[in-house]
C-alpha cells in the first residue's frame, strides 16, 4: 500500500512539474524556424516576433511565467545557430527578451544601447543560443531559469507587449 501511495505522489509530482516535457502551450515555438547569427541575435527578433505563432502565443494570459518555466529546456527546435539546432529554452528566452518593459534596467544594461542585444543583457538573463554547447551549459540556462524566476516574484514589471501584438 505505502509503495502504491508514493507511485501515485511520485506521478502527481511529475504532472504539475511538467517532468521536463514541453508545455503545449509551448508547441509551436518548437517549429518557429529562424537562424540566430554571430552578429547578435537580437536580429532575430522582429523575425520571431513576426511569426503567427508567436504572436497568438504571447496574447494569452499567464504565458510569460510559461516561458520562464522552460528557459531550461533542451528540446530542440526549428530554429539553428551555426547549422545545429537550438534548444526551447533559448527561444523561449529570445520571446521574452522581445517583450521587455522598455525600463527595465535590471535585465537590460543601458551602457551598450548601440551594441547587439546580446550585449546589453546582463549575463544573469542570459545565456546565447549554443548554450548547450558549452561547458557547464546545462547549468547555465537552470541558473538563468532561476533569475527570471526570482524576478518574476518581485511582481515590479509586466511584459511590454509591442504594438499589433
Amino acid at each position: 500500500m505505502r509503495a502504491s501511495l508514493i507511485g501515485v505522489v511520485a506521478v502527481c509530482c511529475l504532472l504539475l512539474l511538467g517532468c521536463g516535457h514541453v508545455s503545449s502551450r509551448l508547441e509551436p515555438l518548437r517549429h518557429v524556424r529562424t537562424v540566430y547569427s554571430t552578429d547578435g541575435a537580437g536580429g532575430s527578433i522582429p523575425e520571431l516576433a513576426a511569426q503567427p505563432q508567436v504572436k497568438a502565443l504571447v496574447r494569452e494570459p499567464g504565458i510569460v511565467r510559461v516561458l520562464v518555466a522552460h528557459l531550461d529546456s533542451t528540446e530542440t527546435t526549428a530554429a539553428e545557430f551555426e547549422g545545429k539546432p537550438v534548444p526551447l529554452g533559448f527561444v523561449s528566452l529570445d520571446v521574452l527578451l522581445a517583450h521587455l518593459p522598455q525600463a527595465q534596467y535590471e535585465i537590460v544594461s543601458t551602457g551598450f544601447a548601440d551594441d547587439g542585444l546580446w550585449e546589453t543583457v546582463r549575463r544573469r538573463y542570459y545565456f546565447p543560443p549554443d548554450v548547450l554547447h558549452q561547458p557547464g551549459g546545462r547549468a547555465r540556462m537552470e541558473a538563468v531559469k532561476q533569475a527570471w524566476q526570482e524576478l518574476l516574484e518581485g511582481g515590479d514589471w509586466e511584459p511590454f507587449w509591442l504594438p499589433g501584438y
